[in-house]
């Protein structure tokens, strides 16, 4: 009778825009007839949270049925250009997308970057990718055109706009 009687009956999802309700859901797994007190909320975070478009996942018990899950998404900060593909990539230089060979000219390009480092979340380059968007912001109030970094250099970034180059 307890049980019944603090079932989810309601998953109620806040902050999504690319990630569907359906994916919170589906990562979420919760089985029918599950009380709110049944569930670890902080294993229910971390697992919202390996969906690359999710930075930060909060999730809430609301008497009596109700489970509330707010996300915070990443947004998109630059396009990686590999030999093989196009990348999307927040700040943080965590991969959003693959998106072959489409380009967003509003976001900074980044090239000269190991496709399979890329891919694999090797740290360094994580690094150097944050750095590389943090450049490219600043950069954005002082020239016009989109921004191109180029991180092949193992220790230095060249950064070009409307044909002037720096080396930093």
């Amino acid at each position: 009778m307890i049980q019944r009687g603090l079932e989810i009956r309601d998953v109620h999802v806040e902050g999504v825009h690319q990630v569907t309700k359906q994916e919170i859901l589906e990562r979420l797994s919760l089985k029918q007839g599950t009380a709110l007190h049944q569930v670890s909320l902080p294993y229910l975070a971390e697992r919202l949270q390996a969906h690359p478009w999710i930075k930060e996942a909060i999730l809430e018990r609301r008497p009596l049925h109700q489970l509330l899950v707010t996300v915070v998404e990443r947004k998109p900060s630059a396009i990686v250009r590999t030999a093989f593909e196009h990348v999307l990539t927040d700040e943080d230089g965590v991969v959003l997308a693959r998106i072959g060979r489409r380009d967003e000219t509003a976001l900074p390009l980044l090239t000269g970057v190991d496709h399979k480092a890329l891919l694999q979340g090797e740290r360094r380059l994580k690094q150097r990718i944050q750095s590389s968007v943090e450049l490219a912001k600043r950069m954005a109030h002082s020239v016009e055109g989109r921004i191109e970094i180029d991180l092949s250099h193992p220790v230095h970034l060249v950064a070009s706009a409307t044909g002037v180059r720096f080396q930093f």
